[in-house]
């Protein structure tokens, strides 16, 4: 498994890299987001990346919401469309939600795995289902950038 930064060199020497300019969150912002989730702290490999590349829009993947300051209202997000679509379904308000495609598809940690490398989750509206999709985020990282790479994402 590649480092965080092992994988944003990846991305930035890669074609899909060429025209990036990235641009990280400030430890200000960093604090922001946990705030607005209502976190007590953030995976450090995560904020790891989001120090590195977190105002980098279409870094991750186009069409989806990553990046700061679109990631702070993510978890709202996904708890209005659980609450709608999966009414009967107990929601855990300790959540981290990290990446949102097209509005409908979340990935997110629970609060009880936040460890440094924590696993990620996934839900998408039309399935009444919560998946483990990866054991890490780095994991999650490592597949979605080279997704991005070779033009899937």
């Amino acid at each position: 498994m590649k480092s965080i930064e092992q994988s944003i060199q990846l991305m930035m020497n890669s074609d899909a890299g060429q025209y990036i300019k990235l641009q990280g969150c400030s430890e200000d912002e960093l604090a922001e987001l946990a705030r607005a989730q209502h976190v007590a702290k953030l995976p450090e490999t995560y904020v790891e990346f989001m120090r590195r590349v977190g105002k980098t829009k279409d870094f991750v993947s186009i069409g989806s919401d990553w990046a700061y300051p679109e990631v702070c209202t993510l978890k709202t997000s996904m708890i209005q469309i659980l609450n709608e679509e999966w009414p009967d379904y107990e929601i855990d308000e300790s959540i981290y939600v990290f990446h949102s495609h097209q509005g409908y598809q979340f990935a997110f940690f629970f609060g009880k795995d936040l460890s440094d490398n924590p696993p990620v989750y996934y839900y998408r509206f039309d399935q009444k289902s919560i998946e483990l999709i990866y054991q890490s985020f780095l994991e999650w990282l490592e597949t979605t950038l080279s997704g991005r790479i070779s033009g899937v994402i």
